[in-house]
Parts: structure tokens; C-alpha cells; sequence
């Protein structure tokens, strides 16, 4: 509406300047001048249409202009284009007094408006003294309501008024969303409930007949029941207490309100270790000099779907890289050995990842039309920014810690990424007559997690070249150090899903022409692009320590510099890299001779690896003279340099090296530069798997030391130290009885997860830490809506009854599985019950965990708040290969029962019904209609929210069924986001090359449940 009336208004005038008019009349809105939530562009248009009669006025007062201006701010019309439904119709007349004006009161008001000597006329029609109470004598809403003092009110529990709020808000949201009471969650987003602008409106006035006038943003501000009961338990308790309170006990002496200051309110916390992970962001002294742990990780790269993959791929020494493959453009039409012609590329070579065309869009709540336009990098990132998340152990609840002064959730996102080709496809599709509009910002990408996660910290997209993701995580642990987040997701992504990237490369020379990166090599000219997407979950040391949280390894430091003016803007600097590497060895306080190992930035190049050595050279000699006691290699020699990933990738190989005690070859080394005197250098090119012995150091063995280098194009330069975390190893925790969960959004899903599960225990019998394993299944995700739960006292009894179960043996022992829909009118309205909740608390005490295990699977709600449980053996999060310490807390409670055998369920909100209905965008070959399988591990693929580690695994076991993978535990089974094992393979988003023919296709491929719409054809993602 913005457009046509502001240009049309000034056209009219342009158009009429020189004609002697009687009146020039603008047609404006009541939106013009009292506003209107929802549509600021109308309220804008007319707004200006009011400004500009009396601009016109005072042109014709100066002779430039002929004929009175009139803005008539007009209301809805009986007769008019625009109408409102009845009952909107009636709630306006209620509210404000107006009705829709008849054209007869709108013609007379029409004249009379001429003969006013006002630039502007607002005309109304209905109760005229409501109307003027309404527009020119209502009082002003406050922003922020003030708590109330304690007024004559019934007496009344906090927990009491806190459930019966909910239970009011309900029963007023019933009518309204046409939803059964009981059937509406406190606890989910009113989104779910497709709650738009309109409905909100109507839910505020709705509300305003009982509380009085409210803030018109109050649905923006508070977006669950829940959140809207604690907001008028805090603001409007004496209207809540006199509404709610028993008729019998309604009294008129005055009483103090039972309700909560709305601090309270907020802050009300269990203070089990296990439910509030994170803490509030308050810097102290000690910040900046705790180091950084990584206790989440997450990552896809070519021929390695999962990181347990890329590990094994680097191991075996395997070179990762392929042709060009056709489902990403035809290399033939425009390869070229002459590596002077223009329009072509003389590199065929490439890495590439799986899936990068597979998504789930129904899992984040994006529509499929919407995801067909996402940067597949943006659909990748977050894919794995969830799998981190869940291989740490937390869920989105468990990030949403309160803190003291700001909003919850301060968490920051910080992604590296180069490349935004995708919209090239939309140039291409509009070029062709079929115009297409792409998006190309790359700041979605960060945007996008920090959205799907309701992160409230900073959301950062970096682009400093080929240095990108180490940068990013660089700026993740400088405002974790800083105080300013208490955790921080961070990592890169990169893919080449169109030619260009490998035109601009063979045009400057870059990329090599034989098809390896011969890192540190003798004869490489240039580097092979890699895909890949690695994303790792960060904290500060002192509190993933003591959290219990899985640790990967510690960041001790890192560094950024720039290399300023040099020979050429792609030439690097090896002073300024000197300087990188020395202030992150400063910064961490790490004597280089204590370093190990050193994952170089490696392309391959005659110039670039000369000048890496020196500079690193020169920064070691700083602190000892020693040679050859450091070894180098880089993982760009198996999987082509990642460009934007490729810091890391670096990093997880190192974290996998460490976690292995191990070494990987450094491949294509085998004769090396001969313009790099590595005999003189402190380094040595691992050419041979070999065990990473501790460095020994005047007879003292330290911890295993790495430094990782990064550097982009350009003078960008990053440089980290990493070490690995040596923890106290302890027994296992011995508990008689520990119950393990399992969840899924669909039966079949629910075998599929039974089975991961069965394959990972039975190949770690004798390893396995049961109350580890339970106690992160149950904490460390969300449940979905199949369910199934064991009550086991061993290894061995779990793989025995996930055997029965896949065989589909009846009345299993101590085997319990239902379906939350099936159950959820019977059971929800107890989910918020006070005394149910004492029922379980009672229940904890005394061990009766099969009553337990029997409500959860039939979807009962049981709330972390209102457990009572003992602390004497609370284990980390199960992960890692290796024994990991533990840290212990004395028995708190005279109660037998173990933390980790709470049984703990919280509905996912993303969105109810159609939470994880399959809908991928899938397409059929332009030159025959076949449905494209997609190849290699991905095709193998599970749909599952797994997580990585060995406690990843495991907890990807339980199965949420969204997009998670078993990084490193799940053996074979990786993970597709196009669902089973056959689906995975049968939906992809791009086939072969026929872009053209996709693009002019954009559609949904299938609806939910559906089959593959005939011809549908999808975007490249």
C-alpha cells in the first residue's frame, strides 16, 4: 500500500500543477493518524497523505498550486472494498464505539470536510462519546506495567495461582484458536498455533475485558502460556486472585498477594546441577584467563558423512577426492587442459560432501517453498549446528538459562563462510525469461541457528577468505573470555555447487591442474577445493569442569593478524604469520617447544608452503633452537582444501588425533619441496599412521600440544592453540537399575533408532558406562513422540532386550513404549498438576522408577523443577572413547535413587503436528523423470537426532528423529535428512545439471506424507 498511495499522491500533483482545481481531496485512513499493529506500511501511506495536504496547501497559498487540499482520514465503510469479519466488527463497536460508516454520513461528512478551513478531517461514525473517550481522552498504556502493591485480594498458594493461570490463559485461548483447552502446552510457542498478528490482536482485547488495557505488543513479548502467566501473576495478580480464588474463600480483608516478584518468578530455579547447565553471563576476574572448552562437535566432509568417517578416512590415509560430480554441474562443458582459455576450467577435480542437496525443512519449521531458496550452506550449518548442540549434551531448553540483567539464552553464533554462489542459479533462471529471486546474505546463515535455537547472544557471519571458520571460532572465545556469552556455537561451511567458483580459480592460477593438494609436496601448483561443514559448541573450561560436560579438548589461545602491502594481494606475509603464531603462543603461555604437532594451512603451493615454514620457523625459534622434534601435516591433502571450513577441519582432525593418540599421514609428501629445508625447521611431515606419544620434556611428560594455522587470501591470518584434556580417570558409577529412553517422531524411526542402539552397545559390551549412557539420553534430548523405554542393570540386559524388541517379541520385561498422541488428552492436563508433581517426586524417592517409565511413554510431562533428587553419583555426559573423570558430590539427600535415574521428558515446539511429517523437495531428471538416488555413505542414511562421540552415539540413539547423526559411534550408520535409509536416497533437491529446468520449477516436491508431486524439480541446495 506504501507505493501507490505515496506515488500516486505525488503524480495527481505533478499531473495537476497547472490546473485551476476547486479541491484536491486525498483519501487517508484512521491508520494514518492513530496507527495500526500489523500494517505500519498503511498507517505509513496514509500518515503521508495527511502531511502532504497540508504541504499543498501552503503551495497554493504561494500561488504554485490551485484548489483547496483536503486528507480525509476516512474509517471502514458499510458499502466499502474493505471489510472486517462480524465479530471483529462487533469487538470494534464494543472497544472504541465506532460501526462502519453509511455512505450517506460518509457523503454529508464529505462536503462538510470542504468547508472546513483544516488541512486534515478524521471522520467517524458510531457512539460519540465512547468514540471521543476512546481517541482524545483515553489514557496513555504504560510500557512496562508497575508491580502492584498488596491490595485486598483472596488468599492464595504461588503454585496454585501460577497453575490455575495457565489453566484461565487456556481456557480463554480455547474459543479463540478453535482448540480443546486441555490440548494447548503451556510450554510451546504459540506460533505452533499459528498465532499471527490478527489472532494476537484479538487474544490482547480478549484478555483486556478482564485485566484491563494491555500492552498491544504483549503476544511479541511473551510467546508460551507459561510466559504469559508468570507476566500477569507479576503485573495484574489482584485481579488474578479475586478471579481464581475459591467464591467460599473470597474475603475483603486486606491480604498480601501471594504471587512472586516477577525477579522470582523468572529466576525460579532448581538447583540440581543437572537441569541449569549454564550460568549466568556476570564476568569476574578470573574470565579472561580461563581457557576455552570444546564439548560439542559436529561436521560432514568429502566421502565422510560424520565425523567417525572423516576419522576413519584420515587414518587409512585415504584421498578424498573425485571428479566433478554431474549433480553439481557437467565438468566436460567446461574443462580445458589449456590452462590459458578463457571460459573454461583445467581442474576436473574436487572434494565433495554428501547430502549437501538433502534437507528437512518441516524439522526447523520452514516451509518447503521458503527452503528452496535457503543457501544450501545456511540449510548445512544449521543441520550440524543442531547435531553439536545435541552431541554436548543440551537441548534448546537447556540453553534458554536465565540471566540477570538481559534476555535468556546468551549464546552466541559465529560462522565462517566465503562463497555465496547460490544465487547465481536465480541470474541464470532470470536470464533465461523465468526471473528468480535468490537471496545472497550470507549473515542468514549465523541468523538462521541463532532463530531455530532462540539465542539471544551475538549471531555473526565472517568472511575473512580461506581463514573464515578458525576466525569465527577465534571471536567465539574472545566473548566467551570477555563474559559476554556463556556459550558459544562457532564453526564454517563451504561448498561448490556452481562453476564459477572453479572459473575464478583457473583464471588466477590457483587451482591445480594434477587434482591433489601436495602439501608441503614437491611439484604443487595450486590447491583442490574441498566441501565441508564442521561446527563445535564452546565454554569456558571452569564451568564445562565443573558441569560435567564431555570435553573434547581446550583452546589455550589464538591469534589474528593481517599481512598488510606485499608483493601481490594474494602473496603472503611471512612476518605477519610470524606474529599470529607468536602472540597465540604469548596469549596461552605455551612454550613452543612443548608443541607436538602442527596442523598447517598446507595448500600446496611452491610459494605459499615455503613461506608458511619460515614464518613458523621463526616463530618456535623464539623459544628453542631445537630441530625436528614437531610434526606437520594437513588434512588438505585428504579432503582438498575446505576454503572457508578449512580451519575447522584442521581443528576436528586435531580433536580426533588427540581423542585417538594418534597421528594421521600427511598424503602426496612423499618427495618433498625441495625449497623448504626441513632438516633446519623444528618440523618433520608425518608420511605414516603413527601413536602421538606425550612430549617428554626435561624428564617430565606434558600434555599433548597443537597449533593449527589458517590463512586467507588476502593477508588474513589465524593461528590457535589447542591441547588435549586430560581428566581423572574414575570407576564407573554402579547403580542397581538405570532406564534408558528412546524417542522418535514415527514408529519406524523408532526401529531404526533400537537398531543404531543394539549395533553401538554390542560393539562395546565391556566398555560402556550404563548410568553415563541413560543419564544422557534423558537429559541431553528432546523427546519426541513415539516412545520407548528399558529398565536394564547392564550392557549385555540392554542389548538382549533390543534384540527381543527388533524381533518383535510381546511383553518384554520391564519394557515400556507408547505414543504421546494417542495419550495426550488423558494425560496433559496433569502434566502441570501440583500434586501429580509431588506423586513423582515421591515416586523418585522411593525407586519406583516403572511408574515412572510407564507415564512418560504415554507422554505425561514430568518437570525438572519439581524433582527431588539425591546427588551422590551425578555422572558428565556420555561421550568420547576413552575413561573420562568425573566430578563427585556428596550425598545431598538420604534418597537411594541416582540422578541420572530420573526420567525427564520436554515436548519439542517446533511444530506439533507437522513437526517431522516428511516433506522434501524432490525432482525428477529433466532428461527422463527419474528420481536421482543420492550416493555414497549419505544413501545410507538414518534420520535421527544423534550427536557425535561415542556418547553422541549413543545419545543419537534415542533418536528424536530429526537432524542429528552418530558422529563417531554409531559405526556404519550415518545420517540423512531425508529420513529412512530408502527415503535418504530417493529425495534430493538437485540431480543432474539441468538447472535451468529447476529453476523454472520452484515448487514443493512432496506434501506431507505425500508421494513426490509428478515432475516436480527442486533447486540445487
Amino acid at each position: 500500500m506504501l507505493a501507490p498511495k505515496v506515488t500516486g499522491t505525488y503524480n495527481l500533483d505533478q499531473s495537476t500543477r497547472d490546473v485551476e482545481l476547486d479541491f484536491f481531496v486525498l483519501f487517508s485512513s484512521i491508520a494514518g493518524a492513530m496507527g495500526n499493529l500489523g500494517q505500519a506500511d498503511y498507517a505509513t501511506a496514509n500518515g503521508f497523505m495527511d502531511q502532504f495536504a497540508a504541504y499543498r496547501n501552503r503551495q497554493v497559498a504561494a500561488k504554485e498550486r490551485y484548489g483547496r487540499t483536503r486528507s480525509i482520514n476516512w474509517p471502514l465503510w458499510q458499502a466499502g472494498g474493505m471489510g472486517i469479519d462480524p465479530a471483529s466488527q462487533e469487538l470494534l463497536q464494543q472497544t472504541t464505539g465506532m460501526q462502519p460508516m453509511r455512505t450517506a454520513t460518509g457523503m454529508e461528512a464529505f462536503h462538510r470536510s470542504l468547508a472546513l478551513p483544516y488541512d486534515q478531517t478524521m471522520v467517524v461514525e458510531g457512539d460519540l462519546a465512547q468514540i471521543r473517550r476512546v481517541l482524545l481522552d483515553g489514557p496513555a498504556v504504560p510500557a512496562e506495567p508497575q508491580v502492584e502493591q498488596p491490595v485486598a485480594a483472596a488468599e492464595i498458594d504461588a503454585e496454585s495461582l501460577a497453575e490455575k493461570t495457565q489453566e484461565h490463559l487456556r481456557k480463554q485461548f480455547s474459543g479463540l484458536l478453535k482448540l480443546a483447552s486441555h490440548k494447548i502446552d503451556p510450554h510451546a510457542a504459540l506460533e505452533t498455533y499459528g498465532i499471527d498478528s490478527i489472532l494476537a490482536m484479538k487474544l490482547t482485547n480478549h484478555l483486556e475485558k478482564t485485566f484491563g488495557s494491555l500492552s498491544k505488543t504483549l503476544f511479541f513479548e511473551y510467546q508460551t502460556i507459561r510466559e504469559l502467566a508468570e507476566y500477569f501473576i507479576a503485573h495484574h495478580s489482584t485481579q488474578l486472585t479475586a478471579l481464581l480464588a475459591p467464591a467460599a474463600n473470597r474475603r475483603g480483608e486486606a491480604v498480601t498477594s501471594a504471587a512472586p516478584a516477577p525477579a522470582a518468578v523468572q529466576t525460579r530455579r532448581t538447583s540440581n546441577r543437572r537441569f541449569n547447565r549454564l550460568r549466568s553471563v556476570v564476568p569476574s576476574p578470573t574470565t579472561e584467563s580461563d581457557p576455552i572448552a570444546i564439548i560439542g562437535l559436529s561436521g560432514r566432509y568429502p566421502e565422510a558423512v560424520n565425523i567417525e568417517a572423516y576419522w576413519h578416512n584420515l587414518r587409512e590415509g585415504m584421498d578424498c577426492i573425485i571428479e566433478v560430480p554431474r549433480d553439481r554441474w557437467d565438468w566436460q562443458e567446461y574443462f580445458t587442459e589449456d590452462r590459458s582459455k578463457t571460459g573454461h576450467h583445467y581442474s576436473k577435480w574436487g572434494g565433495f560432501i554428501a547430502g549437501v542437496d538433502e534437507f528437512d525443512p518441516l524439522f526447523f519449521n520452514i516451509s518447503p517453498l521458503e527452503a528452496e531458496l535457503v543457501d544450501p550452506q545456511e540449510r548445512l550449518f544449521l543441520q550440524h549446528a543442531w547435531m553439536a548442540v545435541e552431541d554436548a549434551g543440551y537441548t534448546r531448553a537447556r540453553l534458554q538459562v536465565p540471566h540477570d540483567q538481559d534476555l535468556a539464552g546468551q549464546v552466541g553464533v559465529y560462522v565462517g563462510v566465503m562463497y555465496s554462489e547460490y544465487q547465481l542459479f536465480g541470474a541464470e533462471a532470470s536470464a533465461r525469461g523465468k526471473r528468480l529471486g535468490i537471496p545472497g546474505s550470507t549473515a542468514s546463515i549465523a541468523n538462521r541457528v541463532s532463530y531455530a535455537f532462540n539465542l539471544h547472544g551475538p549471531s555473526v557471519t565472517l568472511d575473512t577468505m580461506c581463514s573464515s571458520s578458525l576466525t569465527a571460532i577465534h571471536f567465539a572465545c574472545q566473548d566467551l573470555k570477555l563474559g559476554r556469552t556463556s556459550l558459544a556455537i562457532a564453526g564454517g561451511v563451504n561448498v561448490s555447487i556452481h562453476p564459477n567458483k572453479y572459473l575464478v580459480l583457473s583464471a588466477g592460477q590457483f587451482i591445480s591442474g594434477d587434482g591433489h593438494c601436495q602439501s608441503f609436496g614437491e611439484g604443487g601448483d595450486g590447491y583442490i577445493p574441498g566441501e565441508g561443514v564442521g561446527v563445535v559448541v564452546l565454554k569456558r573450561l571452569s564451568e564445562a569442569k565443573r558441569d560435567g560436560d564431555h570435553i573434547y579438548g581446550i583452546i589455550r589461545g589464538s591469534a589474528l593478524t593481517h599481512g598488510g602491502k606485499t608483493n601481490g594481494y594474494t602473496v603472503p606475509n611471512p612476518q605477519a604469520q610470524t606474529s599470529a603464531i607468536s602472540r597465540a603462543l604469548a596469549e596461552s603461555h605455551t612454550d613452543a617447544r612443548h608443541i607436538s604437532y602442527i596442523e598447517a594451512h598446507g595448500t600446496g603451493t611452491k610459494l605459499g608452503d615455503p613461506i608458511e615454514i619460515a614464518a613458523l620457523s621463526k616463530a618456535f625459534n623464539q623459544y628453542t633452537q631445537d630441530t625436528e622434534f614437531c610434526l606437520i601435516g594437513s588434512a588438505k591433502s585428504n579432503i582438498g582444501h575446505c576454503e572457508s571450513a578449512a580451519g575447522i577441519a584442521g581443528l576436528t582432525k586435531v580433536l580426533l588425533q588427540m581423542q585417538h593418540q594418534q597421528i594421521v599421514p600427511s598424503l602426496h609428501s612423499a618427495q618433498l619441496n625441495p625449497h623448504i629445508d626441513f632438516p633446519r625447521s623444528p618440523f618433520v611431515v608425518n608420511q605414516s599412521l603413527r601413536t602421538w606419544e606425550q612430549p617428554v620434556i626435561d624428564g617430565r611428560k606434558l600434555p599433548r600440544l597443537a597449533g593449527i594455522s589458517s590463512f586467507g587470501a588476502g593477508g588474513s591470518n589465524a593461528h590457535m592453540i589447542v591441547e588435549e584434556y586430560q581428566p581423572l580417570v574414575q570407576e564407573p558409577t554402579t547403580v542397581p537399575t538405570v532406564v534408558i529412553l528412546l524417542s522418535a517422531r514415527t514408529a519406524e524411526q523408532l526401529q531404526q533408532k533400537a537398531r543404531d542402539l543394539l549395533d553401538f552397545v554390542r560393539a562395546r559390551l565391556n566398555t560402556i558406562d550404563p548410568v553415563a549412557m541413560a543419564y544422557t539420553l534423558q537429559v541431553g534430548r528432546e523427546a519426541m513422540e513415539e516412545r520407548l523405554g528399558f529398565m536394564v542393570s547392564s550392557a549385555e540386559q540392554l542389548a538382549d532386550k533390543l534384540q527381543a524388541y527388533l524381533a518383535g517379541e510381546q511383553d518384554i520385561e520391564d519394557t515400556y513404549q507408547g505414543q504421546v498422541k494417542r495419550n495426550n488428552d488423558a494425560l496433559s492436563v496433569f502434566s502441570t498438576d501440583v500434586d501429580l508433581q509431588q506423586t513423582v517426586d515421591r515416586w523418585i524417592a522411593n525407586t519406583k522408577l516403572s511408574k515412572l517409565l510407564a507415564l512418560w511413554v504415554k507422554a505425561l510431562e514430568v518437570q525438572p523443577a519439581h524433582v527431588s533428587v539425591c546427588q551422590r553419583a551425578l555422572p558428565d555426559r556420555y561421550s568420547g572413547g576413552r575413561a573420562r573423570g568425573r566430578q563427585r558430590r556428596r550425598n545431598r539427600c538420604p534418597s537411594p535413587v541416582a540422578a541420572q535415574q530420573y526420567v525427564r521428558s520436554e515436548r519439542a515446539t517446533l511444530s506439533l503436528d507437522v513437526y517431522r511429517r516428511r516433506v522434501l523437495l524432490s525432482r525428477s531428471s529433466g532428461e527422463g523423470g527419474r528420481a536421482h538416488r543420492s550416493e555414497g555413505a549419505a544413501g545410507r542414511g538414518v534420520s535421527g537426532d544423534g550427536a557425535g562421540g561415542d556418547r553422541a552415539g549413543i545419545a543419537c540413539a534415542a533418536g528424536i528423529d530429526g537432524p542429528g547423526a552418530a558422529q563417531h559411534g554409531l559405526g556404519a550408520a550415518s545420517h540423512c535428512f531425508a529420513g529412512q535409509r530408502e527415503q535418504a536416497s530417493q529425495h534430493r533437491l538437485i540431480g543432474e545439471r539441468q538447472r535451468a529446468d529447476r529453476l523454472r520449477n520452484l515448487q514443493p516436491g512432496r506434501g506431507p506424507g505425500d508421494r513426490p508431486l509428478p515432475g516436480s524439480r527442486g533447486v540445487l541446495s
